[in-house]
């Protein structure tokens, strides 16, 4: 009997989070900031014309040492990960956190402005080390 009741507690608090926490509309939310988001990185990445670009989903992506697009695999094939350590590194200094394999996740109380500082960030970072990156 306590199985089952652990199960449906666990049903009652997931349906919470998808009525309450986290509905629809936020999702939709969040995931349209995550798309603008990685428009707004690859449009820095490729007017400095640099070989790095950002795919993914959503609120969902990694920057890949590499001239985008990518659609797949192959397309990351010789990706510069020394770029992708020097952005990482110079993220950190920034203040900004994203995974050293350049993933990163945007979570609810990520807003706008944490976004236009995470570009300006890294248009400074690739500005700054535009010489140390590779070209596109």
């Amino acid at each position: 009997a306590g199985t089952f009741n652990n199960k449906i507690l666990a049903m009652k608090a997931g349906i919470a989070g998808l009525t309450q926490a986290f509905p629809s509309a936020e999702a939709e939310g969040l995931h349209a900031r995550g798309e603008i988001l990685r428009g707004r990185l690859n449009a820095v990445f490729e007017g400095e014309g640099v070989a790095l670009h950002a795919s993914g989903m959503g609120s969902l992506m990694t920057v890949h040492g590499v001239a985008g697009p990518v659609a797949s695999i192959a397309d990351i094939a010789g990706s510069h990960d020394g770029a992708k350590e020097l952005v990482f590194l110079d993220l950190l200094e920034r203040g900004y956190y994203i995974a050293r394999r350049g993933f990163l996740a945007l979570s609810l109380a990520v807003e706008d402005a944490h976004l236009d500082g995470f570009v300006e960030a890294m248009s400074g970072i690739v500005s700054t080390r535009k010489a140390a990156l590779p070209r596109a």
